[in-house]
């Protein structure tokens, strides 16, 4: 009878699950149809099985009868309804009652509190688990026929794409973003409300899930728990819990000024442009949450191309893309009041050297970028009528945002391949860590070159700025290196197997941009079949997360005792 209990309230809660996804399509996607009244009613019946093993463990029977009340008023409501033909409002109550009796399960059993434990004890897949929760449920919203503007909704696939593309802010896309007369007549195109989602998917993806959760606590003067607090200071490399929530309120604080003083700017050349007051602002605080995100979505259709010759818009998108690639921790140390009290030279060297590293190879790759592409392609993409000013312009632009952003100002699909292999390699380096940017990040790239310096001189240690690097950064850079690549080669092969009519160039191109979510493209993301779409899915999830961070989600375990094997030499190189 106990077995035959746990397979009972085991069968309830997937069948809540189940039910909650199709009744939730069917009242918000669909806004009410008859045939949902079935699939409510059936909902509230099974989840009505649950409360009552819920209830049995109560030892008030009134306690027992409020747990099943609910339930009936409900099914009353949508009964009343459905003979009636009234609107859906019991429907929309009763989801909302589906979704609380979830978190109920989750909160009150056993199995619930067990599996809210092994996330939280584990961060790296309470990490990936946020992603994949927050991507599904932006898949279903856009697959809601009012999230196109044929009424017709994304398919499966579509909507997954970009939702995927916008959580992990990558920036590829295989539908019209916006609905303009310069799009793809052949592609679907996103409505408002397909908008306002990727734009929320944008924000949240942007800041995690985590991350954003805690900043509201904190603004509300809520206090963190334990666990919570012991997740985020494991991801955010935090010491102490002051530390923590004091980088969680910058990090808060700090999002909202920069957009909204970049969307300020942009609203400003945007007007002109649109006439509509209303259309220009949400141009414009789209734009600025795309571009401090580094999502590369753009409401434009060209992306950036009409703006390639206006210099406060080019200014105010690199300046965002570059405060969203630095990371907070960068941003923190730069807007410290010591900066301004005791002079830049002297900040530099209290600086830790992560800054400093991030701020050198940031400088460094902007200015060897923006040099390669002005040479490289002087009479390719460059090669349109441009004064040698707005050249200088683009290619200074395309520096900044072919790291990771993912906006264009140039057709990439004119680019030559010398400029190509240029482009992948600093897509591969992309941002620094701790930021909203993608690839193997700045201090990683610095951390293996340093290791690869510090073998041919001979020395055991990696030094830099007068401080030694532990051997433990040192193996975690290299790991991320090895994995990113068998992970692009790999994800290179199966975009050829799945894709083997697309060009070899573009394909190269496309996998590398979406493991590093950048988002640039040579123009074959909308001719991708349905295999080649979930192949890119997969990357531009591996690129957000993490190829570290999903390998130990995967392969979590319980540490070994410390324990050394005989050493025995092996023979390299």
């Amino acid at each position: 009878m106990q077995r035959l209990g746990k397979i009972t309230a085991a069968t309830s809660i997937i069948a809540i699950i189940l039910l909650v996804c199709v009744e939730g399509y069917a009242v918000l996607g669909s806004f009410w149809r008859q045939s949902a009244f079935g699939v409510t009613a059936l909902a509230i019946l099974i989840s009505s099985t649950f409360h009552v093993n819920l209830a049995r463990r109560s030892l008030q029977p009134l306690i027992k009868l409020k747990r099943l009340l609910p339930d009936i008023v409900l099914l009353l409501g949508v009964a009343s309804s459905w003979i009636a033909g009234a609107s859906g409002i019991f429907a929309v109550l009763a989801f909302i009652h589906q979704l609380l009796s979830l978190i109920r399960w989750a909160t009150l059993t056993n199995r619930g509190k067990r599996l809210a434990q092994h996330l939280l004890a584990r961060p790296a897949q309470m990490l990936t688990t946020s992603f994949v929760i927050l991507i599904a449920l932006g898949t279903v919203f856009l697959t809601f026929p009012r999230a196109t503007t044929d009424g017709d909704g994304a398919s499966v696939v579509d909507a997954a794409f970009t939702a995927t593309s916008a959580a992990c802010v990558t920036g590829l896309s295989v539908l019209n973003t916006n609905d303009d007369p310069s799009h793809n007549p052949r592609l679907q195109s996103f409505s408002r409300f397909g908008q306002l989602v990727i734009f929320l998917l944008i924000q949240i993806g942007g800041l995690g899930i985590m991350t954003l959760s805690a900043a509201i606590l904190l603004v509300l003067g809520r206090q963190l728990g334990f666990r919570s607090q012991a997740v985020l200071q494991d991801i955010m490399e935090e010491s102490s819990r002051l530390d923590l929530e004091n980088s969680i309120r910058f990090i808060f604080k700090t999002t909202l000024i920069v957009e909204l003083l970049g969307a300020l700017v942009l609203y400003q050349r945007f007007l002109p442009v649109l006439g509509d007051e209303w259309t220009a602002m949400s141009y414009a605080l789209f734009t600025s949450v795309s571009a401090y995100c580094n999502a590369g979505f753009s409401l434009w259709s060209d992306s950036l191309m009409g703006f390639r010759e206006d210099g406060w818009v080019m200014s105010t998108i690199m300046v965002l893309i570059s405060l969203g690639g630095l990371g907070f921790t960068v941003l923190a140390a730069v807007t410290d009041k010591s900066v301004a009290k005791h002079g830049m030279a002297n900040a530099w060297r209290r600086w830790p050297v992560h800054v400093r590293i991030v701020l050198t190879m940031s400088l460094w790759l902007v200015v060897i970028g923006t040099i390669l592409f002005y040479y490289l392609d002087f009479h390719y993409s460059l090669n349109a009528g441009m004064s040698r000013t707005d050249r200088w312009l683009a290619a200074l632009f395309q520096s900044v945002t072919m790291r990771t952003a993912g906006f264009s100002t140039v057709d990439l699909g004119q680019i030559s391949r010398i400029t190509m292999v240029c482009m992948l390699l600093l897509m591969m380096v992309g941002g620094s860590s701790g930021s909203t940017a993608g690839g193997i990040k700045t201090s990683t790239v610095a951390v293996v070159f340093l290791s690869v310096r510090a073998m041919i001189a001979g020395r055991e240690d990696v030094e830099v700025y007068g401080r030694t690097v532990p051997k433990a950064i040192v193996y975690k850079s290299l790991s991320i290196l090895v994995i990113f690549l068998g992970a692009y080669f790999l994800g290179l092969i199966t975009l050829m197997a799945a894709e083997p009519a697309l060009p070899f160039d573009a394909l190269v191109f496309e996998t590398m941009s979406a493991l590093a979510t950048v988002g640039l493209s040579m123009g074959v993301t909308p001719d991708l079949g349905s295999a080649g779409k979930l192949v890119v899915i997969v990357l531009m999830f591996i690129g957000r997360v993490g190829p570290l961070t999903l390998a130990l989600a995967v392969g979590a375990k319980e540490r070994r005792v410390a324990m050394r094997y005989p050493e025995d030499r092996v023979l390299v190189g």
